[in-house]
């Protein structure tokens, strides 16, 4: 079978109709949506060379009328300094579309001054993955979706006192630092922490945020860990991040504190509970199985260097 020519071009009206097909979506929805991200006016560099600033860049792969894969870049202006994100879609079997997408936006950010580009891919895309990896992505992390329903909790014994924190400007310092020192020891994230404002703003003012659902667990006076949940729909709850200082682990803290959760979740009327971690993440994986949450879903996690 004669490979099509694709050629990649940066996305257009014209393109809306045949891109909105490929994707399942509605074409004047779809252009709305795309037309409204920021263009590349944004960018600039700082004086190693690397791109700052914010910014999209959208191309297709076209034959004719025809669109194969779809390639969107960005770079939001609190990343790091040369870091991008990005979303890769393509029509099986066509990977000579993604071949074509992935080549103009790896010229492109070589032109801007960008260092790494990274994406995400489901799990169930095979296609997808594997026609990434050819093209010079390297797996960073595999985080799984993991579901349990809530049922009567076994008391754990541990001399913890773990409570809600309380909503005071002391207490969101003390808590946004401990988020900060046990990130980098989690795989399955990458970005860094945002400002104490801009983390306050994510936790507190998030729609499905519920203070009694926002746990942190002392030693004495000390903090040594904390959790916490969002509301997801009718009967339905979601664990952000579970969190415990490094000289506090091996010590049944994490378990305490989502033994808690689960206790107060279960009495606000939550029947199922869902939860990301990347599978490289033993000692959470370990205790998320032991508290029976089933893998639903997942996705890889990939980076290219450019």
């Amino acid at each position: 079978m004669r490979a099509r020519p694709w050629t990649a071009a940066p996305y257009a009206l014209e393109h809306a109709v045949a891109l909105a097909s490929m994707l399942d979506a509605d074409p004047e929805a779809l252009h709305a949506e795309l037309s409204s991200m920021p263009g590349e006016d944004g960018l600039t560099r700082d004086g190693t060379g690397a791109a700052i600033g914010g910014g999209t860049h959208h191309v297709v792969a076209v034959d004719g009328d025809d669109v194969g894969a779809r390639a969107a870049v960005w770079r939001l202006p609190d990343a790091p300094a040369g870091w991008f994100a990005s979303d890769f879609r393509v029509r099986p079997p066509e990977t000579g579309a993604l071949d074509a997408v992935v080549r103009a936006q790896r010229a492109w950010l070589g032109a801007v001054g960008a260092t790494t580009l990274r994406t995400a891919v489901d799990d169930g895309d095979r296609a997808l993955l594997e026609g990434l990896v050819e093209a010079g992505f390297s797996v960073e992390a595999h985080v799984v979706l993991g579901r349990r329903e809530l049922g009567p909790e076994n008391p754990l014994s541990h001399a913890l006192r773990i409570a809600p924190a309380e909503d005071a400007p002391e207490v969101r310092a003390g808590l946004h630092a401990l988020w900060g020192r046990t990130l980098v020891d989690n795989p399955g994230h990458i970005d860094p922490l945002p400002s104490l404002d801009s983390w306050s703003a994510e936790v507190f003012d998030d729609p499905g945020f519920r203070p009694e659902w926002l746990l942190e667990a002392r030693d004495g006076d000390r903090l040594v860990g904390a959790t916490w949940a969002t509301a997801a729909g009718d009967g339905h709850a979601y664990i952000e991040y579970t969190c415990v200082e490094r000289d506090a682990r091996r010590r049944g803290v994490a378990r305490a504190l989502k033994a808690e959760l689960a206790a107060r979740l279960r009495a606000g009327g939550v029947r199922t509970v869902e939860t990301e971690w990347a599978v490289e993440n033993g000692p959470i994986a370990r205790i998320n199985r032991d508290e029976g949450f089933v893998v639903v879903g997942g996705h890889r996690r990939l980076a290219l260097s450019i």
